[in-house]
């Protein structure tokens, strides 16, 4: 199944930095959907703009509060389940940056929340050769609980695309980068194990890491491929 279709995600955020209509519907220019030699390409920004962000609590109740920057992120309309997902995607490449993909329950919140990966680009360089994929059977805001593990690479992250597979079965995940395992993680080894369906979210934010808020460029975090072949187990 190809998911990389506008139509099956939405821009109604349960969080975010993002300003809205009124009625909770996000801007579209932050996320743009873009069809280049028949491929469907998702293309997600980041806007230095005064905007009204929020975010869940660790009761997940909604909490806002004033913001720089606005976010490009999307949400699937359905859940989904056990299977393999396969990403193909290009990194931004400025201090800041904060790209992702990962899963979590709309309507119950984490935990648990699977990131299929996070790129924290929390300096010009260093930061540029590692991914991070992580899974929270805990609390995901105050004393976590997490099972996280960093692929690191002498090539630069953000100068090629980006080859990512999510394996999500019944009893244990496994996530792939580049053609290398990078973490499995079994249910019985858990507090909690997502055995129901989930959505997905994908897109790109920015984090103020070192105290420095404008060293950031509007260099878009692009999604190429993204693939799921379901499973029953």
């Amino acid at each position: 199944m190809d998911l990389l279709n506008p139509y099956l995600w939405t821009s109604d955020m349960p969080y975010g930095n993002t300003s809205t209509d009124g009625i909770g519907v996000v801007h579209p220019y932050m996320t743009d959907w873009e069809v280049t030699n028949n491929k469907m390409l998702a293309i997600f920004s980041v806007k230095k703009e005064l905007t009204q962000g929020w975010y869940m609590d660790k009761n997940w109740i909604k909490q806002t509060v004033d913001r720089h920057y606005q976010y490009g992120h999307v949400i699937t309309d359905n859940t989904y389940y056990f299977g393999i997902y396969k990403i193909v995607c290009s990194l931004p490449n400025f201090k800041g940056a904060w790209p992702s993909v990962w899963f979590f329950s709309k309507d119950k919140g984490p935990p648990p929340e699977v990131d299929v990966f996070e790129h924290f680009r929390k300096d010009k360089c260093l930061t540029r050769h590692k991914i991070t994929c992580t899974y929270h059977p805990g609390p995901t805001y105050e004393n976590q609980q997490i099972v996280i593990k960093t692929r690191r690479s002498l090539r630069k992250f953000d100068k090629h695309p980006l080859y990512l597979e999510f394996h999500w079965h019944s009893d244990h995940m496994i996530w792939v980068v580049n053609n290398k395992r990078v973490l499995t993680v079994y249910r019985k080894d858990v507090a909690k194990f997502p055995y129901y369906p989930m959505n997905i979210l994908m897109g790109t934010g920015i984090k103020d890491w070192n105290g420095i808020e404008d060293t950031f460029r509007s260099e878009p975090f692009i999604v190429s491929k993204f693939e799921y072949f379901p499973s029953e187990s």
